[in-house]
C-alpha cells in the first residue's frame, strides 16, 4: 500500500474518532489472580524443513538491507516473528505461522514481546529461547463471565518503564468492526506470569503509566485518578470534568519526564455530537502541591487530530477546527500557528517534532522551539530513536533514519513490501547504543 494512501486513512480516523467507554466507579474493586503456566510450544519441532528457533534464517526470497550496528529490529513474515541486530544475519524466533504482530521490545532490548492468534500475548528471547504465554484466552476466562464473550481480547498493552510489568485492557470488535472499550485494567508480571485485575470492567478506563514505571494516570470518563504501580490508589479525582452526554469522550493525559507533574486535556462540554468536535480545557498537576493550574491557550485545543505533550512538559503541538496545527507555550500559555498539519511526537530532549504540513500528500516536515520549519519528505513517521534521529518511511527508498541536520540513511531497502501496514504493526525497533 502507499503511505499517502495510509495517512489519508489517518487523517479520517483523526476526524471521526471517540472514546467508545462506559462510566467508571470510584474505586477498584478486586485484586485477583491468575497464573499462566509455561507456553508448551518450544518442543523441538519435528519437520526438519521448518528451522529452529534458534537458527538463522537468510530470507533469500526477500531482499533485506541490514540496519545500522546498534539498531534491532523485530518482524513478522508468514505469521511468524523474526529477529535482526545490525548487520547480523535474521533469526527466526517462532515456528507455529500464528504470530500477528510484534508488540516492543524489553527495556534492555535482550526480549520481544508479541501477539498470536486473537491478540494473545507473548514473550520470548532475542535468541529463541524461554517463549512465555502472558495474556491467553484461557486465562482471561478466569476473571468471570464477562469474559467469556469469544471476541474480547487485550487491547493497548504497554510496558511499564524500568520494570517487567506488561498492562492492558479488554476491547470488543463488533459486527460493524467497532471497537468496544471494556474499561478494565489488568496487570501481568513477565518474571512471574501472574495477572492481576485492577479495575473491573466499568470502573478503569484509559491508563498512562509513569515516566519512572511507579504510577498510573486513570481517565475514568469524568475524573482522574493516580495509583501505584501495583493497583493502589494513591489520589483519587485529582481533576473532575462533566460527563458528555451523547457520544463518551475522555480526557488527554500527559506524564511530564520527572514523574512529578501531570498535563491535562479535559473536555469542556457536556453535549458532545460527532461534529463539531469536542474542545479542552489545558491543566497542570504537581505533585509536590497537589494542586492544579489551568493553562489558558488562544485559541482552545480539539480533538480533530493528534496533540502532544513535550516530555518536559512545556510545549504543546495541537490541531484546532478551521484553524489549523499550533504550537503553545505551556508556561506562559502564548500560541504559534503553523498553516497546517498533524503533529507527532516530540524529540526526547523537547527540542523538536515532526508534523505532517499536508497529511493528504504525506508531506512531512521537521519543526523546533526555536527555528524555522524543515521538509523531510514524503511519507510516514514512526518513532524517535533518541534526540537527534528518527524513524521515518520515505515514500521513495523505504524506511528511513533521519537525523537533524544531515541527510537520511536509507534500511530496508527494496524491502518494505513485506512489511509495511496501516499501523506499522508488522516491523518494530529497538535502539541499543554501542557505547551503552
Amino acid at each position: 500500500m502507499k503511505t499517502s494512501l495510509w495517512l489519508s486513512s489517518l487523517l479520517l480516523i483523526f476526524t471521526t474518532a471517540v472514546q467508545l467507554a462506559a462510566c467508571g466507579i470510584s474505586a477498584p474493586a478486586t485484586t485477583a489472580e491468575a497464573t499462566i503456566m509455561p507456553s508448551p510450544t518450544l518442543a523441538v519441532p519435528t519437520n526438519t524443513e521448518i528451522p529452529s528457533p534458534l537458527s538463522t534464517s537468510t530470507l533469500s526470497e526477500i531482499p533485506i538491507s541490514f540496519p545500522p550496528d546498534g539498531l534491532c529490529m523485530a518482524y513478522i513474515v508468514d505469521d511468524n516473528l523474526y529477529y535482526q541486530n545490525g548487520a547480523n544475519p535474521p533469526l527466526q524466533l517462532t515456528n507455529r505461522g500464528e504470530d500477528k504482530r510484534p508488540l516492543f521490545f524489553s527495556e534492555d532490548g535482550r526480549k520481544v514481546f508479541f501477539t498470536r492468534d486473537r491478540g494473545e500475548i507473548y514473550s520470548i528471547d532475542v535468541d529463541g529461547n524461554e517463549e512465555q504465554a502472558l495474556v491467553t484466552n484461557d486465562v482471561l476466562l478466569t476473571f468471570g463471565a464477562d469474559y467469556y464473550d469469544e471476541t474480547t481480547k487485550p487491547c493497548d498493552p504497554v510496558l511499564a518503564p524500568h520494570t517487567h510489568l506488561l498492562l492492558f485492557r479488554t476491547c470488543s470488535v463488533s459486527v460493524q468492526s467497532t471497537i468496544l472499550h471494556h474499561d478494565d485494567v489488568f496487570i501481568v508480571n513477565a518474571d512471574t506470569n501472574k495477572v492481576k485485575l485492577i479495575f473491573p470492567r466499568k470502573q478503569g478506563g484509559r491508563f498512562y503509566v509513569s515516566p519512572d514505571g511507579s504510577m498510573i494516570a486513570i481517565d475514568r470518563l469524568n475524573s482522574i485518578d493516580i495509583l501505584g504501580i501495583d493497583g493502589r490508589v494513591i489520589r483519587s479525582k485529582v481533576a473532575t470534568y462533566p460527563r458528555s452526554e451523547l457520544i463518551s469522550v475522555g480526557a488527554r493525559v500527559y506524564w511530564v519526564s520527572d514523574s512529578k507533574e501531570l498535563i491535562m486535556l479535559l473536555p469542556s462540554k457536556t453535549f458532545v455530537d460527532t461534529f463539531p468536535p469536542p474542545t479542552y480545557t489545558v491543566w497542570r498537576y504537581s505533585f509536590d502541591s497537589h494542586t492544579s493550574v489551568q493553562i489558558q491557550l488562544d485559541p482552545t485545543p480539539t480533538m480533530l487530530g493528534e496533540i502532544w505533550v513535550s516530555p518536559d512538559g512545556n510545549w504543546i503541538t495541537y490541531f484546532v477546527h478551521n484553524q489549523g496545527m499550533f504550537l503553545g507555550n505551556l508556561q506562559d500559555g502564548s500560541t504559534q500557528a503553523y498553516q497546517f498539519g498533524l503533529p507527532h511526537e516530540w524529540s526526547p530532549d523537547s527540542m523538536h517534532f515532526i508534523y505532517d504540513a499536508d497529511p493528504l500528500e504525506a508531506d512531512l516536515s521537521l519543526a523546533s522551539v526555536n527555528a524555522p520549519s524543515v521538509f523531510i519528505g514524503k511519507g510516514g513517521f514512526i518513532s524517535w530513536l533518541d534526540a537527534s534521529r528518527y524513524l521515518y518511511i520515505d515514500n521513495t527508498y523505504g524506511y528511513a533514519i533521519g537525523e537533524i541536520g544531515k541527510e537520511p540513511i536509507a534500511i530496508l531497502v527494496g524491502s518494505t513490501q513485506p512489511f509495511i501496514q496501516p499501523d506499522f504493526g508488522t516491523l518494530i525497533f529497538n535502539f541499543q547504543p554501542l557505547n551503552k
